[in-house]
């Protein structure tokens, strides 16, 4: 289905009867530096990237529009509609041109070559939709659902194991990846998968990219987003299916504290 849209889409453009496909333009993501009163005309902000005259500003379900008067600066001067309210420092801000902010919920299928911001926030619901490349539905990020695996604090807990069975029909949305003492050497790895049935934590389905946990690739207490499969229907979890960590290429002998989470989207 997918294939034959694409195809569709390409054959039009060649005749001029569609815009060619563009990236998409990532809003920004900053925090308020300094507390700020319903009645302020200005915030001010950690940073000013993706700062624009007549750009948008969402924080704590409040809009804003950046005033005609902005130029430059951390400190912006806003219009602010509807009920203001205040905002405490270092509370997370959305900055982006004004179509990213919308009035109205956003559902069903979807194609990131063809929708230009990401993620869409609706300034009536405060929900905050990215268009999955992974189903093509658009996503409310409000919903997923984190589910964290942990080892224990000594590399022999570094096992596989499964740490989660599924209740309902879930998508695998994003998996992270940290460790409090990454693995000083050998060529240890980490599959995330998922296990139907009687599977064993080793034998399932791989839900992403090993990762690398030796040191000189993956360093101590960093995070590390992994990528996922580019097989869709390995990242769907039906009901009774388990999540699991898979330990592989070498025995674990350093590597310690390992928290992997898994950012369900209920289907």
């Amino acid at each position: 289905m997918r294939t034959r849209f694409f195809a569709l889409i390409l054959a039009l453009s060649l005749f001029g009867l569609v815009p060619a496909s563009y990236a998409q333009t990532a809003l920004s993501e900053t925090t308020v530096s300094q507390a700020m009163t319903a009645s302020q005309t200005s915030i001010v902000l950690a940073s000013a990237t993706g700062v624009t005259a007549g750009g948008g500003i969402y924080v704590d379900n409040e809009y804003m529009t950046v005033a005609a008067s902005y130029s430059s600066g951390t400190r912006v001067p806003v219009i602010r509609r509807g009920a203001a309210t205040a905002h405490a420092a270092g509370v997370l801000v959305y900055v982006g041109p004004a179509p990213a902010f919308v009035t109205g919920p956003r559902s069903g299928a979807c194609t990131t070559t063809q929708d230009p911001y990401s993620p869409v926030i609706d300034v009536t619901s405060g929900a905050i939709y990215e268009c999955s490349s992974t189903v093509e539905k658009w996503v409310d990020l409000r919903k997923l659902v984190p589910v964290v695996c942990q080892t224990g604090p000594l590399a022999t807990g570094s096992v596989d194991q499964s740490c989660f069975t599924a209740n309902r029909q879930y998508l695998v949305y994003k998996i992270n990846y940290v460790a409090k003492t990454a693995e000083a050497g050998g060529t240890v790895t980490l599959i995330p998968r998922r296990q139907q049935g009687t599977e064993a934590p080793a034998s399932g389905d791989a839900l992403a990219t090993a990762i690398n946990c030796v040191a000189a690739t993956t360093a101590a207490e960093t995070v590390v987003t992994a990528t996922l499969t580019a097989t869709e229907s390995l990242l769907i979890l039906s009901a009774g299916d388990r999540l699991g960590l898979d330990f592989t290429d070498d025995t674990p002998g350093e590597l310690a504290g390992v928290v992997v989470t898994f950012y369900l989207y209920p289907l």
